[in-house]
């Protein structure tokens, strides 16, 4: 991993201050409304129900939705998109007595410096605070969509009147060719110069301008709509000063400027401080304080959700866990992934349902638009983090004994000295599969949603050719989703090339658009586009257990898992030739063609990626991947926990990362209510954290092999599902599909196979094997083979087949069953067998040992068929012809699932029972009723003239 460039003005953001520098000013001189600076000696009395900075820093927060400005104010998506209003910092914690952005003076110095972000009305103007670590502050982003917004406007007293010059800090973000201009009017008069046409951050001079009055109207003026961006205004009397642009000379300036006192102000006393309001973070405060913790919640954005939110519009994957983790994970956030494409206005609504749930908690503190800026450690254990309202630079430290980085970057880990990863790990380092056989930087990277609609009237556009045809080429798109994605590439970094990440997304949407629009789509126009990027990889904090892809492939169930996956491993990769060559043979999301392949011209563009997906099971996540290996008190909680590249490719989808916020929130009311730290609970509260983050000591059930043989014997199907502690099975075909599976080879000798048994056992090593079994018409032979199996049930390295106990003198048999339970610690299997007539069913028990023989078997005894009034109620002229039982472990019990299929296959019932050591079961209709069980659905179809009228079933438990 490469060290970030800089972490300019990470102390500064936002400030709004007077303009010392040069001067011979003693002390700073506030404007008459800004009241004092901050009073450092007050920090230790700023404490909760004082009625000081922390009862005021949440004013509002607590309702969950923020607050109207005034009339000045707009919503931060102006117009219906917004959904909420912007909070004009009523939770940004205490103002100056005349709010934000009333400026100051030096009246020696005749010196102003104005934050942009802090002006009073932003207008159409949008506050971006995504990239303060690398250029150092909050802006102003004019987000147009090629139509100028509304002024930014704001009053500023200015210390004397007189000559001043202008210098604007701002950036050309496509140079040479200044899409984003703008300019500055002063006491209604606009300024000659066009600003935002210096390539990268800096100071542009601005020019002179004569100041009568001291009360002064300003204004940003744009001139374009195509993201115009001001950090700054400074007005300087000192006609040859220049402001310092070196980083660090910068960063000293602003706040040798401000006067700031050496230690925030604070913002109270918490249980737990959560940074970052992502699904994973806002289910984090919320598990937290519904278990009687004070949760400081921190967030940058005005909106909480993160990528859910509408600012970025990602729908929402994954399975949302059991018991209370699936109830907190569901209020916060809504699975989405299949009811509406990315970039649904729908998000809107769930922002708004996202922050009522905030709101009803009265033991959150919310604290939006506040960005974290530092982390202070003493021997591996963090004392404090502060934080700064991106509108009114007002910093304040939060102090708690618990924290969680919920900020996607890994921010608070990085700078409390957290292990760190970056990039790909090698296939040698963990013997992962999907790892490549080098390390390197590569990672998944950022998307920036978008949306056009026909107007069906004619519409205009301006020509943007000029500045974005290297990116877009000459393809055209009338939207954008989860493919468009920049920052793949190993050669950039997505912390510390965010901006340029985010830009080249936006300059691709413009000019795909515009081709569209030049070429036959002039009815057409931008209904939205996002500029707050959707970010899937970056930092990830190493914890206990470093998640790998044999965890989420094998299933491997750990004492403390705690989170359930189910996301397939979702790797992405650079897929330059996607647009033009997606009709052709051979091409597609996962196997893109190069473009001679394709065998047409292709213009390659860099923006657009494909997914490689590797089908998983539900798997587990531990307890340990969710705090830190070597910061004693710091929880991990999204895309920034302990996982490998690879294993971050399934994980990182939200739904699975709010399990994560609630499993960390709830540990961390442990930690309290027990005096430990996180570690601690894994190692002495590990059962009471299990119970109460997803109510069930097992969460990941076993997997079920679910198979049907065709009447006449010549065929099988099988499809592993998921199978929860109730014995309810997962069989969706489209992420559990039928396969062939294989029946007797061809020179098995003897009479046509008329019904199939498959069970699992456990070796004398303690791996698994499969014993594979068929019974031959008549039921006078029955044969079988030992296969191995793997953890999605597949068979291999099949044995040959031998013979395998069948009964005499009980007629003629129709049908076997086999199930495997434990008794004594002994593996013992129950051999059953359906008559012909289906009028009786008979079983024996014997031993079974590690190679799968059997041995000790008992005497046949009669075994329950359904009885009378058990709710099965067969088609006329039909019997039951075939039984199928398995065991499976739920809650620490074992269970039955004991199930019967109708003659002509058409229909199957089953029911959950218990069961004893003696494999005797209770299966009493009153308490454990029969229920309809899956049959097989259209695409499993038998041959003409024949049923899918026998079944088996058996169980891979991954404990």
């Amino acid at each position: 991993m490469r060290e970030p460039r800089s972490h300019l003005l990470r102390l500064c953001c936002g400030w709004l201050a007077l303009a010392l520098a040069g001067c011979s000013c003693d002390e700073p001189t506030h404007g008459p409304d800004r009241g004092p600076a901050p009073d450092a000696a007050r920090a230790d009395a700023w404490l909760p129900g004082d009625g000081g900075a922390a009862d005021r820093s949440d004013g509002g927060a607590d309702s969950g939705l923020p607050r109207e400005a005034g009339a000045d104010a707009t919503a931060l998506d102006s117009g219906t998109d917004a959904g909420l209003p912007h909070d004009g910092g009523s939770d940004a914690g205490p103002l100056p007595d005349g709010g934000a952005g009333d400026g100051g003076s030096c009246i020696d110095c005749g010196q102003i410096l104005i934050e942009a972000e802090s002006f009073s009305s932003p207008g159409g103007w949008k506050v971006d605070s995504q990239f303060v670590d690398q250029m150092g502050s909050p802006y102003l982003l004019a987000h147009g969509l090629g139509q100028p917004v509304a002024n930014a406007r704001h009053t500023a007293r200015f210390p004397v009147t007189g000559q001043y010059r202008l210098w604007v800090r701002t950036k050309d973000w496509v140079p040479p060719y200044s899409p984003g201009t703008f300019r500055v009017s002063v006491a209604g008069a606009e300024l000659p110069t066009d600003l935002g046409t210096v390539a990268g951050w800096g100071w542009q001079d601005g020019g002179l301008v004569t100041i009568a009055a001291l009360d002064v109207a300003l204004a940003l003026v744009d001139k374009t709509g195509f993201d115009g961006r001001c950090d700054a205004l400074f007005f300087t009397r000192d006609l040859d000063f220049t402001p310092p642009g070196d980083a660090q000379a910068l960063l000293t300036w602003r706040r040798g400027l401000l006067g700031l006192p050496g230690t925030p102000p604070s913002a109270g006393s918490f249980d737990l401080v959560v940074v970052g309001g992502g699904v994973a973070g806002t289910a984090a405060a919320v598990a937290a304080a519904r278990r009687g913790l004070s949760v400081a919640l921190i967030h940058d954005r005005p909106f909480l959700g993160g990528n859910a939110s509408q600012e970025v519009r990602i729908h929402t994957c994954g399975y949302e866990g059991e018991g209370p983790a699936r109830a907190i994970v569901s209020a916060v956030n809504w699975e989405n992934c299949n009811e509406e494409p990315a970039g649904s206005e729908l998000a809107i609504g769930y922002d708004q349902s996202r922050h009522a749930v905030v709101a009803a908690e009265p033991n959150v503190h919310l604290f939006l638009e506040h960005r974290a800026l530092r982390a202070a450690t003493a021997s591996g254990h963090i004392t404090s983090v502060d934080a700064v309202a991106t509108r009114t630079g007002q910093e304040l430290r939060f102090s708690a004994p618990l924290y969680v980085d919920a900020t996607g970057d890994g921010w608070i880990g990085a700078w409390a000295g957290a292990e760190v990863r970056y990039g790909r790990e090698s296939r040698d380092e963990f013997g992962e599969s999907l790892a490549p056989a080098q390390a390197d930087t590569m990672k998944l990277g950022t998307s920036v949603l978008w949306q056009a609609e026909d107007t069906h009237t004619a519409t205009s556009f301006p020509d943007v050719s000029t500045w974005t045809a290297a990116v877009a080429r000459g393809h055209r798109a009338t939207s954008g989703n989860w493919t468009w994605e920049y920052g793949i590439d190993p050669a950039l970094n997505t912390v510390d090339d965010a901006e340029e990440i985010r830009d080249h997304l936006l300059r691709a949407a413009y000019g795909l658009f515009y081709n569209h629009w030049a070429n036959g789509g002039s009815t057409w126009r931008l209904k939205w586009m996002g500029y707050v990027a959707g970010k899937r990889e970056s930092r990830r904090l190493v914890g206990d257990h470093l998640l790998r892809e044999q965890d989420i492939v094998g299933r491997v169930a750990y004492p403390d898992t705690i989170v359930v996956g189910s996301w397939p491993i979702d790797l992405h990769f650079e897929n330059p030739c996607s647009l033009c060559c997606s009709g052709c043979s051979g091409c597609s999301a996962s196997a893109p063609c190069s473009c001679a392949e394709c065998g047409v011209t292709c213009q390659e563009v860099d923006f657009l990626s494909y997914c490689v997906q590797t089908h998983v099971f539900k798997y587990g996540v531990p307890y340990r991947a969710l705090y830190s290996r070597n910061i004693d008190n710091l929880f991990m909680a999204g895309r920034d926990a302990s996982f490998t590249h690879v294993a971050l490719g399934g994980i990182r989808v939200m739904n699975t990362t709010g399990q994560m916020g609630v499993a960390v929130g709830v540990a961390a009311s442990l930690c309290k209510q027990y005096a430990t730290t996180p570690r601690g609970v894994y190692q002495d509260h590990l059962p009471e954290l299990l119970l109460a983050t997803t109510g069930v000591e097992q969460p990941l059930g076993p997997l079920l092999r679910l198979g049907y043989v065709q009447s006449d014997g010549a065929r099988a199907w099988s499809q592993t599902c998921e199978l929860s502690g109730t014995g309810a099975q997962d069989c969706d075909t489209a992420t559990h599909p039928f396969s062939a599976w294989s029946l007797p080879p061809a020179e098995f000798a003897g009479a046509p196979v008329i019904d199939r048994y498959a069970f699992v056992y456990r070796t004398a090593s303690g791996g698994h094997r499969l014993r594979n079994g068929f019974l031959m018409a008549g039921g006078a032979e029955s044969r079988s083979q030992d296969c191995g199996i793997d953890a999605a049930g597949r068979q291999s390295n099949c044995g040959p087949f031998t013979s395998y106990p069948s009964p005499t003198g009980i007629g003629a048999i129709g049908g076997r069953y086999a199930f495997v339970y434990s008794a004594s610690g002994i593996q013992k299997v129950r051999l059953g067998y359906v008559l012909a007539d289906g009028s009786a069913s008979h079983s024996m028990t014997c031993d079974l040992a590690g190679d799968g023989t059997t041995s000790n078997c008992t005497a046949l005894t009669g075994y329950p068929l359904p009885p009378t009034g058990s709710g099965i109620v067969l088609t006329p002229g039909q019997k039951i012809s075939d039984r199928y039982t398995f065991v499976y472990r739920a809650a620490g019990a074992q269970k039955l699932r004991n199930g019967f299929t109708q003659s002509d296959g058409l229909k199957s019932w089953s029911q959950t029972c218990d069961i004893d050591s003696a494999g005797n079961q209770d299966c009493a209709i009153a308490t454990h009723p029969f229920t309809e069980y899956a049959q097989p659905p259209p695409g499993v179809v038998p041959a003409a003239g024949t049923s899918a009228n026998h079944r088996y079933e058996f169980t891979i438990d991954p404990y």
